[in-house]
């Protein structure tokens, strides 16, 4: 077992510093955007879970990925050219036998939810919603179904139709 080593703070703690530097990621931060709706997928999932099997089945919903879209800026407005993409990732399970779990419309619906809820001026209905998974068979191009896990196809796609705000 490794040695542990304690030290003694030879400045003041930082509560007592003047001077702290942190980062800190507000509300709209991508990241903090993606930790929010990846946490409400998860319960939404753990919820449908629970409700169908009286137990959680395993997932693994806490990762997404926010990506850019394109806007055409002008003074007083501007056009979307392309949406954000919300990328949600990790695994669920899918089917329980013969039964299957809409996990791609649970997510879908959450993260339509979240966004209208906290991000007011943003369509939340011209947003992606996609998934990844890590998880392939070797042999495969396709991603693995092992275990009744496989990945999050396009659960949103772009209603083409839209008008851009």
């Amino acid at each position: 077992m490794d040695e542990v080593v304690l030290e003694r703070l030879e400045r003041p703690p930082i509560g007592e510093q003047r001077v702290e530097i942190v980062e800190r990621k507000g509300l709209g931060h991508p990241d903090s955007i993606c930790d929010a709706v990846m946490e409400e997928i998860s319960k939404a999932i753990n919820g449908e879970y629970h409700r169908r099997f009286g137990r959680i089945l395993h997932n693994n919903i806490d990762k997404g990925l926010l990506v850019a879209g394109r806007v055409r800026r002008r003074f007083g407005g501007g056009r979307v050219l392309r949406p954000m993409e919300l990328i949600v990732g990790d695994r669920a399970s899918f089917r329980v036998g013969k039964i299957r779990i809409p996990i791609r419309e649970i997510a879908a619906e959450t993260a339509r939810e979240w966004l209208r809820k906290h991000l007011r001026h943003m369509d939340a209905e011209r947003t992606f919603v996609t998934g990844s998974s890590s998880r392939r068979d070797p042999r495969s191009s396709r991603p693995s179904s092992s275990g009744g896990l496989r990945s999050m196809r396009p659960m949103i796609r772009r209603r083409r139709s839209a008008t851009p705000p």
